[in-house]
């Protein structure tokens, strides 16, 4: 299966500085998007730690067969044992460096991450940053957000007014570095020419609903353009929080 990609990460219209961060590792076809919190600079840094903690135990784990993984592996899965394992420590280097730094003190990030392997992909995330896939014009959104109010609208089954008036939205209730372990939910999905995956920060989902994504994307000619035309929509409709788009196309 052959990949193409484009990210951008945008500061938005409120925030002063960025907490997000991307990475993209194209010899692991390795996409990853965290949504750092913690205010000054410890949002950034976690988010930064967490992307490349996960992107280098790739490395690690791929170069060196009998690398002692610092957690066990599930032997029947390895493929998604390694993205499990990967979350887990970049959680234990966010959680210790917090720990350890009164200025960043408190600091955690989300995680959303997708790894391609042969006809199938890998889907990890903690916490509310998502991973949409886009086939024959249908929009899915395949994480379910860590978050309490994802949590009540099943528990209570929510009407849309009533979602837009939560008042605790933006609580999330899982995050990697928040606690000295996290779960990691990982999903496997078989992969077919011409998918789009969307992985982005909720500086993106919560501006722009799903259908305007879907809308956005067939509108756009090319991975560049949609990639662009996303956050300008995010941004235009408040650009409330930074911004990250991560998009990646099967072919």
């Amino acid at each position: 299966m052959q990949l193409q990609s484009i990210g951008r990460t945008h500061v938005g219209r409120v925030r002063a500085h960025n907490e997000d961060s991307l990475r993209v590792d194209r010899d692991h076809n390795l996409f990853i998007v965290a949504d750092g919190v913690g205010g000054n600079a410890a949002g950034e840094l976690a988010s930064a730690l967490a992307v490349e903690t996960v992107a280098e135990f790739f490395r690690a784990s791929s170069a060196d067969a009998d690398l002692t993984w610092p957690f066990k592996p599930d032997e029947d899965d390895l493929d998604g044992s390694r993205m499990v394992v990967a979350i887990r420590l970049a959680n234990r280097r966010v959680f210790e460096a917090a720990t350890h730094d009164p200025a960043t003190r408190g600091m955690s990030t989300t995680v959303a991450a997708c790894h391609f392997v042969g006809d199938r992909v890998y889907v990890a995330h903690v916490g509310d940053s998502r991973v949409y896939r886009l086939r024959g014009g249908a929009i899915e959104q395949l994480t379910e957000d860590h978050s309490l109010l994802s949590l009540m609208r099943r528990e209570r089954k929510m009407t849309e007014e009533e979602v837009a008036r939560f008042p605790l939205s933006n609580v999330i209730l899982r995050a990697v570095g928040a606690q000295p372990d996290v779960e990691a939910e990982v999903q496997s999905f078989p992969v077919k020419p011409g998918d789009l995956y969307l992985i982005c920060s909720d500086g993106l989902s919560d501006m722009v609903k799903d259908p305007a994504i879907a809308a956005i994307v067939a509108a756009s000619r090319g991975l560049e353009a949609m990639c662009d035309a996303l956050i300008e929509a995010a941004n235009e409709n408040g650009g409330r929080d930074n911004v990250t788009a991560l998009l990646v196309q099967t072919r």
